[in-house]
């Protein structure tokens, strides 16, 4: 009974990480592809990015990264919305260019579906937010925002239950982003404690 059970968590956890994948991949606008495209259409439109669904092989450089552009701003647009509703103090200091944000955003999510490392990735956001006077509910309010973005950007599609893995594992992400936020926010206090001592002994 016991490797039943633990074969059946296994697989129970393969699917909901395969269903995080696929909504995702609804959730950033990545389907609508030719059925006729090519090969590389096909292999991009299984990588979860915020690209809207015309033939890559229709579009000019300029046209395709206006295009993109495009849709990052209204996914940034209504992640904000959702975002200063549950963090209305950042609303003064929220950064105004829009690219940086969403493609940060993005990469998090399609790396946490995609079960790829996150380490180097969490490490560079604790350290360009350091600088930056954050609690717990500032990273809370984020989750909660996110989640409720793709639940918007889903629509119809986004059950009860799909929702519930969706918060699950994006508190996990919210988490693991707060103690690398504390742990460089520690460091760069110790560096500047130790900077101070060393002037005032000068």
């Amino acid at each position: 009974m016991g490797g039943r059970d633990s074969k059946l968590e296994v697989s129970n956890i393969a699917a909901q990480q395969e269903l995080l994948r696929l909504s995702w991949r609804l959730a950033s606008n990545n389907y609508g592809q030719s059925e006729n495209g090519s090969d590389e259409e096909n292999k991009l439109s299984m990588t979860p990015t915020l690209r809207p669904s015309l033939s890559l092989r229709a579009r000019s450089p300029s046209t395709k990264t206006d295009l993109e552009n495009s849709d990052l701003r209204r996914f940034h647009e209504e992640f904000v919305d959702q975002f200063l509703t549950y963090c209305p103090d950042l609303k003064h200091s929220y950064p105004i260019g829009y690219l940086i944000i969403a493609k940060m955003i993005i990469s998090f999510i399609s790396s946490m579906v995609n079960d790829k490392k996150m380490d180097q990735m969490l490490a560079r956001f604790a350290r360009s937010h350091a600088k930056y006077d954050l609690d717990q509910n500032h990273f809370n309010g984020f989750g909660h925002a996110l989640v409720l973005t793709i639940q918007k950007r889903l629509g119809k599609l986004a059950t009860v239950g799909l929702i519930q893995i969706w918060s699950k594992v994006m508190q996990n992400l919210v988490n693991c982003m707060w103690v690398a936020y504390c742990k460089e926010r520690k460091r760069v206090e110790s560096s500047k404690s130790r900077l101070s001592s060393t002037s005032t002994f000068a």
